[in-house]
C-alpha cells in the first residue's frame, strides 16, 4: 500500500527450524549425553575400583597378624603333626571370564572342560589352545588368573584361643584353651541346588542340609536339576578358612565344661571303633552327642573342640603308626579334608547355623601358597670359593638353605613348583621340591626325597615347559610334606611364606590384590 511517497510492508513471520536442523540438534544432545555418561561411567569405575582395592588390601592386611600369631604358637619340636599340602586348582576368575571363553562346554568331559579352561587366545584368531602359540596352552605350574593354588596348612599351636562355637542355644560358650589345631585353606561351600531329600543328594546327613563343593569343583550336569556349584566354582567366589580347634581333656567321666560348669558336646575318641584311632581330628571324627542320628561331622564345621591334648594326639598317632594299625598314610588317609561354610548363615539363626559362619577367614581369596625353608642341606658356605652356594650333600650345615642370583644369596624356597622370577622357567633358581635341590648335591649322593615329602610332582628340568601341547608339570599334581612322629629327627622348617591374593567377584579390579607374608617359626 502506498500513502503518497511512503511505502508500507508487512512485518515478515519469525523462520521456523527446519527437520534437518532439528535432527542435528538432536544428535547433538544425544552425543553430549553419551559423552557425559562415560564421563560419569569412567568416573564409576574408577571409584568402584579403587573401593574393591582398598576393600582387598584391608583384608590382607588385616591377614597378616593373625597369620603371624598362630604361627608364632606353633609346635616344631616333635609335633604330632606339621603338614603342607599344595596343589593347583584350574578355574575361571569370574563369571565375566567364564562367559568370554570362546570353547568352554560345561557339558564336556571333566578332563575336556579342565584343558579349555587352561587355554586361551592370545593371538586373536578366534581359536584357543593352539600348540604352536606359546602361552595360549597355560601350565599347570603357571599361577593366573585361570590357574590358582589352593595349598592347606595345618600345625598345633600354643598359646590363647577362645572357643568361637557352642551347645545348641549357645552361640559361643565362654571357655577357652591354651592349645589348638589350626588349619588353613579354601573351605567347601554348600551347593543349595542339593538340599537333603532330594534326587542330586548323595545319601546326604539331614544334619549336614546340603552339600558342598571344593574350589573349582566342576559342575555336575548330569543330575536332574544339576548340581552347579555356582558359589565356589569362580576363583574370585572362593574362601580362604580359618578353623582353630581348641584341645581339652576330657575328665574321668568324658565331660568338659565352659567356666560355668556346663558339659560342652566336642568332637570326641570313640575308643570302641579301632578305625577311629585319630577320631578326635581326623576325617572320621564325629562329636560327643550320645545318639548317633545327633553326631556332626567333623568337617561340618559344628564345634571348635576336640576332647585331646598335644601331647595326647601325638601318642594317639604312634599308636596308629604302629602295628596293628600300620598307618603309613595317616598324612593322606586322615588329614585330607576341607572344612565346610556357609558364610551367610541359614535363618533362623541358631548355634548350628552360626557354627557354620566360623570357618569364613578371607573372603574372595583366589590363590592361597604356602611354601617353606629351612637347614635341609650341606651347602659350600665359604664366600671365597668359586663353588660358593653349591649344594655337597643333603643334611644340615647350621644355615638356612639359599642360591646365589647375581652374587647375592637368597632363601631357597621348597614347595610345589612356581616361577618367582617371571621368565616361565621353573628350575632351581625357583620354588621347586626340595627333592630337586638334594639330587643336584656333588659329593655325597642324595637320597631322592626327604622322608617329610609324602607326595612329590614327577621331576622337570623345566616344569612350567608345555611342548606339544603337553606340560611337562601334569595337571593335578601335588606336593605334600608331613612332619609326625615318623620324621622324629629330620629338621624342620624354619620359616613358612604365604602369598595370597584377594579378588573382586565383579571384576572391578583389573586383577586381584597379592600380598606375600613371611613368618619366622619358634
Amino acid at each position: 500500500m502506498n500513502r503518497g511517497c511512503e511505502t508500507i510492508r508487512s512485518a515478515a513471520r519469525p523462520r521456523a527450524f527446519t527437520l534437518v536442523e532439528l535432527m542435528v540438534a538432536i544428535a547433538l544432545v544425544l552425543i553430549l549425553l553419551v559423552g557425559i555418561n562415560q564421563v560419569f561411567k569412567m568416573t564409576t569405575d574408577t571409584v568402584g575400583a579403587g573401593q574393591a582395592i582398598n576393600a582387598a588390601s584391608r583384608d590382607l592386611r588385616g591377614a597378616q597378624s593373625v597369620f603371624f600369631n598362630d604361627l608364632h604358637g606353633a609346635v616344631t619340636s616333635n609335633p604330632p603333626v606339621f603338614m603342607i599340602r599344595s596343589q593347583q586348582t584350574p578355574a575361571f576368575r569370574n563369571q565375566a571370564d567364564q562367559l568370554g571363553d570362546r570353547d568352554y562346554n560345561q557339558t564336556d568331559t571333566y578332563a575336556n572342560r579342565i584343558a579349555q579352561i587352561l587355554s586361551i587366545d592370545l593371538d586373536n584368531d578366534g581359536t584357543e589352545g593352539e600348540v604352536g602359540v606359546p602361552g595360549e596352552i597355560i601350565s599347570p605350574a603357571i599361577y593366573n588368573d585361570r590357574n590358582h593354588r589352593t595349598d592347606m596348612l595345618m600345625f598345633f599351636a600354643r598359646g590363647y584361643y577362645p572357643r568361637q562355637t557352642g551347645n545348641d542355644g549357645t552361640f559361643a560358650a565362654n571357655m577357652s584353651s591354651n592349645e589348638a589345631w589350626i588349619w588353613y585353606g579354601h573351605v567347601k561351600r554348600p551347593d543349595f541346588s542339593s538340599p537333603a531329600g532330594s534326587t542330586n543328594a548323595d545319601a546326604l546327613n539331614p544334619l549336614q542340609g546340603y552339600e558342598s563343593r571344593t574350589p573349582g569343583e566342576l559342575p555336575d550336569f548330569s543330575k536332574v536339576p544339576p548340581d552347579r556349584n555356582d558359589d565356589n566354582f569362580h576363583a574370585a567366589n572362593w574362601i580362604l578358612g580359618r578353623v582353630v580347634t581348641l584341645l581339652r581333656q576330657p575328665d574321668g567321666s568324658d565331660n568338659i565344661y565352659d567356666l560355668y560348669g556346663n558339659s560342652q558336646v566336642y568332637l570326641k575318641h570313640w575308643t570302641s571303633d579301632p578305625a577311629t584311632v585319630l577320631s578326635p581330628l581326623s576325617i572320621n571324627s564325629v562329636s560327643s552327642e550320645s545318639a548317633a542320628s545327633d553326631r556332626y561331622n567333623v568337617a561340618w564345621s559344628r564345634y571348635d573342640l576336640a576332647g585331646t591334648t598335644i601331647d595326647d594326639f601325638r601318642q594317639r598317632l604312634v599308636t596308629a603308626i604302629d602295628p596293628p594299625y600300620n598307618l603309613t598314610d595317616w598324612w593322606n588317609t586322615r588329614f585330607s579334608f576341607r572344612y565346610q561354610c556357609n558364610i551367610i548363615p541359614a535363618r533362623p539363626l541358631s548355634s548350628q547355623s552360626i557354627a557354620r559362619t566360623v570357618p569364613a577367614f578371607l573372603p574372595s581369596c583366589s590363590q592361597f601358597i604356602v611354601e617353606y625353608a629351612g637347614d635341609f642341606l650341606t651347602q659350600e658356605n665359604d664366600p671365597t670359593n668359586t663353588n660358593y652356594g653349591q649344594v655337597k650333600s643333603a643334611g644340615s650345615d647350621g644355615k638356612i638353605d639359599y642360591f646365589i642370583s647375581n652374587g647375592v644369596a637368597q632363601t631357597r624356597w621348597y614347595g610345589l613348583p612356581r616361577d618367582i622370577n617371571g621368565d616361565g622357567v621353573i628350575n632351581l633358581l625357583d620354588v621347586v621340591p626340595l627333592r630337586d635341590v638334594r639330587n643336584s648335591a656333588t659329593t655325597v649322593p642324595a637320597p631322592v626325597y626327604a622322608p617329610f615329602e609324602r607326595a612329590i610332582p614327577t621331576y622337570a628340568a623345566n616344569y612350567a615347559l608345555v611342548s606339544g601341547g603337553v606340560p611337562a608339570m601334569p595337571d593335578g599334581s601335588q606336593y605334600i610334606v608331613a612332619w609326625g612322629p615318623d620324621t622324629a629327627g629330620e629338621p624342620m622348617p624354619r620359616m613358612i611364606r604365604i602369598v595370597a591374593t584377594v579378588d573382586d567377584p565383579a571384576g572391578r579390579m583389573a586383577s586381584g590384590q597379592t600380598m606375600e607374608y613371611v613368618i619366622d617359626l619358634p
